[in-house]
């Protein structure tokens, strides 16, 4: 599992990728609490735990990063990492979140976007790209 932090004209961009699907939506969640915390990453001090179904592995990606930002809105903490069990057919992932709480100084994403996004499976694996709107 992997994550790198892309370019992007306006907004944020990660790629994340792993053997597994579960694999590749932890390194997506290690990616955006990278992103959010701006490189200063807190140690995490508790655990969340969210599901989210979709129509298909595209939506899932999305819905899942909204999830995301849900969380840390919603309970003022901070996504650090977490272990992921994704599937594809149903497109569907549960995780437990390890979060920290929110002392401010974080960069505030506004939400996911479908633009640019990729979802594929490959011989090698999985990759999910996603951009976040800031």
């Amino acid at each position: 599992m992997s994550y790198e932090i892309l370019g992007h004209t306006a907004d944020i961009k990660f790629r994340a990728t792993g053997e597994t699907l579960s694999e590749a939506f932890e390194g997506a969640t290690r990616a955006f609490g990278e992103i959010v915390a701006q490189d200063e990453t807190p140690e995490a001090d508790d655990v969340t735990g969210v599901e989210v179904e979709a129509e298909d592995v595209e939506a899932l990606l999305f819905d899942y990063l909204a999830r995301l930002i849900y969380v840390q809105d919603v309970e003022g903490v901070v996504v650090v990492d977490g272990d992921c069990d994704a599937t594809a057919e149903p497109p569907r992932v549960e995780a437990t979140l390890r979060v920290a709480p929110n002392e401010g100084g974080l960069l505030d994403i506004k939400a996911p976007t479908y633009n640019e996004m990729v979802v594929e499976e490959t011989d090698d694996g999985w990759t999910l790209e996603a951009v976040l709107d800031i």
